[in-house]
């Protein structure tokens, strides 16, 4: 087992802390990464140890990590990911978890250009608790600065502020025919920080943070109830484009269908200049709550 140098290591991706928050990185003999995972985001209504997007956000970065460092070339690049699957497993409301949970993840390079990650959370006991399967665009950081270099502007943040322990606001929401749609208004550069430097943009997993409570908002409003948890079940992502500091970000959310107690919606978030930034499908099971 061999721990990682963050400061190597740093060299070689396109994050930075406090969106990157992983802590004790360890490569394993048999070619995997594990580190030890902060919680830090609110659950809202979400019935879990931590959140479907929150594990999303470390996971994405422990699985582009891994890939960095068995890439053969050896200097930075951005890996975006752009296609991803995330499993729950059973909810267990009185499992002591604490402030952290264990991530691993096993990452390999397609080509040049592409890249997965198969990766998982797991409690103290090392029972799996989410899984997450994750594809990346590949892109060397010279290429990622030619294609957005009207994005780029210079980042200066306040040291010891992380956005990343809140969720961000939904605005103007309206839910007409089990069709929710509403905004998080202007992307704020500090809403992005450690994401990219100079380059701020939303992370992905921000972003689903925001669907997926707006997901919850909506099926809370179809059943009528007034205490009301949710198990995210399952969701599959694609995101093909960035919101980059500057854009007003739109979504909307559809109820689909109802399946043995699992809810399905179709979400979506465009930018102003109707540029898609995230496709999602979310898969919700209502939790019952009973006073006692």
């Amino acid at each position: 087992m061999q721990s990682i140098n963050l400061e190597e290591l740093f060299n070689l991706i396109s994050v930075r802390p406090p969106y990157f928050a992983l802590e004790n990185l360890e490569l394993n003999e048999n070619g995997t990464l594990s580190a030890d995972i902060p919680i830090q985001q609110p659950l809202g209504m979400e019935a879990a140890v931590i959140s479907a997007a929150e594990t999303g956000r470390h996971l994405a970065i422990l699985g582009a990590c891994c890939i960095a460092i068995f890439n053969p070339n050896q200097t930075k690049h951005y890996y975006l990911a752009h296609n991803a699957e995330f499993i729950s497993n059973p909810y267990q409301p009185d499992s002591e978890i604490g402030n952290y949970v264990r991530g691993t993840a096993q990452g390999f390079l397609l080509n040049k250009r592409s890249a997965v990650a198969i990766t998982s959370i797991t409690n103290k006991l090392g029972i799996t608790i989410n899984s997450l399967k994750i594809y990346y665009h590949v892109i060397p950081e010279k290429v990622f600065i030619k294609i957005y270099k009207k994005f780029q502007t210079c980042t200066n943040f306040e040291m010891g502020i992380n956005p990343y322990k809140k969720s961000l606001s939904l605005q103007s929401i309206s839910i007409v025919n089990n069709k929710l749609k509403a905004s998080i208004g202007t992307v704020l550069s500090e809403d992005c920080t450690g994401h990219f430097p100079d380059f701020p943009a939303i992370p992905v997993a921000i972003l689903a943070n925001i669907l997926i409570g707006a997901t919850g908002y909506l099926l809370k409003n179809i059943l009528q109830e007034k205490e009301f948890k949710y198990i995210v079940v399952k969701v599959l992502l694609r995101a093909e484009n960035l919101a980059f500091s500057g854009e007003i970000v739109n979504l909307e959310v559809n109820y689909l269908y109802t399946n043995n107690n699992e809810y399905v919606f179709s979400c979506i978030a465009i930018t102003d200049c109707m540029k898609q930034v995230g496709n999602l499908c979310i898969t919700l099971s209502p939790v019952t709550l009973t006073n006692t």
